[in-house]
């Protein structure tokens, strides 16, 4: 299981605690939490992308990846979507860690509805659809360790005692997306499609750290931190239908973002210390392809590919580390195989392997002068594997279980050089040592469901999503509403 490289690291001296690097895990705190929403936009690009269902169609995820495929659609339809979601945060042991009983000071929820829908103009030979979605999230937790060793100004050097720090963060999300699509050629079988979406987000953070040594000397500091993003991408695709069945998909995508992440207030016993800053843009393009055919009446297939790059910049801010600019160049190249079988009219089940790689490029110079201060490059390669089956069990009642993971291995040179200060840090105000590291870990994460029909557009699933302890288990409620307008 993934554990090193999110753990905090509490190395670093100084007369600066950071809170965003509090005891525990890092996953189970809200700074955490917070810092991965907010990187998820930034470094988009870095993360693995892992392939799953890439043997079934579905018209309404494929036109929103591609928007050629929107030309399926031959009559009106929309597609509503109503997702409730709550989960703990702590480590807990045995039944209570499967089953996600915890800490009740901890929780994590969200919500989040969506809407699709796609109207084909017969007259101009087009389709028309979108997509809006919201998503709200909210997170707390609290967290206590013991003889620890404590940081900041009030402490002389191994000071050991006790520190709690908690900690709330909100998420709100809105995306929407238009596409619009056109068949060309004598026989209908090519298709053109663009679209446009974009997604904003507002993220805020309120912390709280208190230390406390043997001694009775404590420290309290506050922080308030907020954030918003902006991403906006253009897509033009192509499908080709052949006359066997097959389909052939191709897309080309651009994207600009920009998101700043800044503190609103910072005290440490109530004076003011200095405020962190973030601020951050890219250019994004991606290439992918999609190609699903059959091997029988019930055995299908699908490869994916893409291949991504990311230019980005930044400017940062933030305690014991020097004004800096920053620059950062990744790329990441996937491909995928899946296969789909129907055991029965209403058994199905699928399997899909993909692998890739990602290559990253970070320089930091100090804004002052000039000089370069941190230079590194990391390769990473993954591998996932995802299995899943949903089946009808007794009259509308079905369930579903899918099971993944993906094993990366990362390489990482790092060169820090002397600020103007003579400092080695990096832009977390960590001291690393130069060099090289690797890494290698494998996530395991799992969806267990089980949903009742209503009627043949409406139904319900309750769904129990699992890492195996990475985090708590999540439960989810997902409400589906299906519109047809006309003889599909």
């Amino acid at each position: 299981m993934r554990r090193g490289r999110d753990q905090d690291d509490n190395s670093a001296t100084g007369d600066e605690f950071v809170t965003s690097t509090g005891a525990g895990d890092s996953r189970h705190t809200a700074a955490g939490v917070y810092e991965r929403y907010f990187e998820n936009i930034v470094e988009i690009g870095q993360a693995p992308l892992p392939s799953r269902f890439a043997a079934f169609p579905d018209s309404y995820f494929d036109s929103l990846d591609n928007p050629s495929y929107a030309t399926e659609f031959r009559t009106t339809e929309g597609r509503i979507f109503m997702v409730p979601s709550i989960g703990g945060t702590e480590d807990k042991e045995g039944a209570r860690e499967l089953f996600g009983f915890g800490d009740p000071r901890s929780v994590d929820h969200s919500y989040s509805p969506q809407a699709s829908l796609f109207i084909p103009v017969n007259k101009f030979g087009l389709v028309l659809g979108g997509r809006l979605a919201l998503s709200r999230d909210d997170f707390q937790s609290f967290a206590f360790d013991n003889d620890v060793r404590l940081m900041g100004p009030a402490f002389p050097a191994n000071t050991l005692g006790t520190r709690t720090v908690d900690g709330s963060t909100k998420n709100r999300l809105f995306s929407a997306s238009f596409v619009a699509a056109r068949r060309f050629g004598s026989d209908g079988r090519t298709s053109i499609g663009i679209g446009v979406d974009h997604l904003r987000t507002n993220g805020s953070l309120l912390s709280t750290t208190t230390q406390t040594a043997d001694t009775g000397r404590s420290s309290l500091e506050l922080a308030d931190t907020r954030s918003t993003s902006d991403r906006t991408r253009v897509t033009i695709g192509f499908t080709r239908e052949f006359l066997d069945g097959a389909k052939l998909g191709i897309f080309y995508r651009y994207g600009s973002v920009s998101a700043a992440d800044r503190d609103r207030s910072r005290t440490l016993d109530g004076l003011n210390r200095l405020l962190n800053r973030t601020l951050a843009t890219a250019r994004t393009s991606e290439f992918g392809f999609r190609y699903r055919d059959s091997f029988s009446r019930r055995l299908f297939y699908g490869i994916e590919g893409s291949y991504f790059i990311v230019d980005s910049s930044g400017r940062t801010r933030r305690a014991r580390v020097v004004d800096s600019n920053e620059q950062a160049e990744s790329s990441r190249a996937a491909i995928g195989f899946g296969l789909g079988y129907f055991f029965k009219p209403r058994t199905v089940f699928s399997f899909d392997v993909s692998g890739g790689i990602t290559r990253v490029s970070n320089t930091r110079y100090e804004r002052a002068t000039g000089n370069l201060v941190e230079d590194e490059q990391k390769q990473a390669r993954f591998i996932s594997i995802h299995a899943a089956v949903q089946a009808d069990v007794w009259r509308r009642l079905f369930v579903s279980g899918s099971m993944l993971s993906v094993t990366q291995s990362e390489t990482s040179d790092l060169m820090l050089k002397p600020d103007r200060f003579g400092r080695l840090v990096n832009s977390d105000g960590v001291f690393e040592p130069n060099g090289r590291s690797r890494e290698l870990f494998t996530d395991y994460f799992s969806n267990f469901g089980v949903g009742w029909r209503f009627t043949p557009n409406f139904l319900v699933e309750y769904v129990f999503s699992t890492d195996f302890g990475q985090t708590a288990p999540r439960h989810t409620l997902v409400f589906r509403y299906t519109l047809h307008l006309g003889d599909r």
